[in-house]
């Protein structure tokens, strides 16, 4: 990378362009940007860490690559529900089950210090393609029958909605917190000072909850197995 290829991208005219290290799966993110960036010269090639979903949570492998190397933002560069991290049933269609393994691994990246996320697929046709055309399908936000002229939005395209719709560009994460594993969360402050927390409840009951921001109390009810996003005024501390 130091002696070949941004000295070729730079010779080239695409000197610009950002250069991402590992783009694999999370278990071995902080090895690969440990020995990757001690080598001379290489940390000022490199603008950021890629990571995958596919081997399991590793969410403290993140927060130790964020932790040893603060500069370099860290990127879930694919993450595609109906792999190894697929729900029980086959097809392209999600269900509740899809909703809660994705916004797990959100929740959990960005409470490790991940900076943004690229999804795979938006679109699917019925056989889970065409990128993946397995027997088992690969699951999408947005699922289109060509035989029968129809297009369905998953759930999957409303649970990606309570981030990309409500957490805007510039967002910074804040500290968050919850008391029960049952309960997770993950909050930002939006550039306009709003603040946005996104809820999912994993419980199979309705779970009565207090949401706190400074001194200020709001107590609502998470539906049982529910995904809620709030959005509330920001304050200046």
């Amino acid at each position: 990378m130091r002696d070949h290829l941004k000295p070729t991208l730079t010779k080239a005219g695409f000197g610009d362009l950002r250069i991402m290290i590992w783009d694999h799966n999370k278990e071995r993110v902080y090895d690969r940007a440990r020995d990757t960036l001690r080598m001379p010269g290489v940390a000022d090639c490199v603008w950021g860490i890629a990571f995958h979903w596919y081997s399991g949570d590793h969410f403290s492998a993140l927060a130790m690559a964020h932790e040893a190397f603060p500069d370099k933002p860290l990127i879930l560069t694919e993450y595609c529900l109906g792999m190894s991290r697929g729900e029980s049933a086959p097809g392209p269609h999600s269900s509740w089950d899809g909703v809660e393994i994705h916004t797990k691994e959100l929740v959990g990246d960005f409470n490790n210090f991940m900076a943004a996320a690229v999804d795979w697929n938006m679109i699917v046709d019925d056989k889970g393609g065409p990128y993946h055309n397995r027997a088992a399908g690969t699951k999408a936000r947005i699922v289109v029958d060509p035989e029968h002229d129809t297009v369905t939005l998953e759930p999957l395209y409303y649970a990606q909605a309570h981030f990309s719709r409500f957490i805007e560009r510039g967002a910074v994460r804040i500290g968050s917190s919850s008391f029960s594993d049952e309960v997770e969360v993950t909050a930002f402050q939006n550039p306009d000072g709003r603040i946005v927390a996104v809820v999912l409840n994993c419980a199979e009951r309705d779970i009565p909850v207090g949401l706190r921001l400074g001194g200020d109390i709001a107590n609502v009810v998470l539906p049982q197995r529910s995904l809620a996003t709030f959005v509330l005024s920001g304050i200046n501390s």
